[in-house]
């Protein structure tokens, strides 16, 4: 229920849910509603955490429904020595500015050419090298700042529905 509502609903479907669902769910819905040009992975919809995942069960739970008829599979890396492609790559924050810079920039270097959407949960990330990154507001929203450069050179379309949700913002 939450991932239909999610994409036509934020806000409302957001009311009350553990950010950690919320942020799992938007992946899935950004996954659903973009678009991979034929070099992506073909067998299964490859979603990548690396570093500490911060999603509890939360995102495996999004692996019972496909995206884009494919099974979805989650991978899990510690550095970017053992990042193997996928679709979608989150990029857990570091709890130091100086180290997350460093990781999205050795990140963005090592997937550079590669159809891989990177997101981010770090102040910035954004303007960094990162494609989509969440933003809290003043009423606890998860929000999402899309880097529309970055998303175009991977050769990813990110849907026109998903780019006029009121949570989204655009950085060019």
């Amino acid at each position: 229920m939450i991932l239909l509502t999610c994409v036509c609903a934020p806000a409302e479907a957001q009311k009350g849910q553990d950010e950690r669902a919320i942020k799992a769910v938007w992946i899935y819905n950004i996954g659903k509603y973009s678009t991979w040009p034929r070099n992506a992975p073909q067998k299964d919809f490859v979603i990548g955490v690396i570093g500490k995942d911060p999603f509890g069960g939360y995102l495996n739970a999004i692996t019972k429904k496909p995206i884009h008829k494919k099974n979805v599979i989650i991978r899990r890396f510690m550095t970017a020595d053992e990042y193997t492609p996928c679709h979608i790559l989150f990029i857990a924050s570091e709890p130091n500015a100086e180290r997350m810079r460093k990781r999205i920039i050795e990140i963005v270097a090592k997937t550079k050419g590669s159809p891989v959407l990177l997101i981010t949960d770090y102040p910035g990330m954004a303007k960094q090298g990162s494609m989509i990154n969440y933003t809290i507001d003043q009423k606890r929203q998860v929000n999402l700042e899309i880097n529309q450069r970055g998303v175009k050179t991977s050769g990813i379309q990110i849907s026109g529905r998903l780019m006029s949700l009121n949570v989204v913002k655009i950085i060019y």
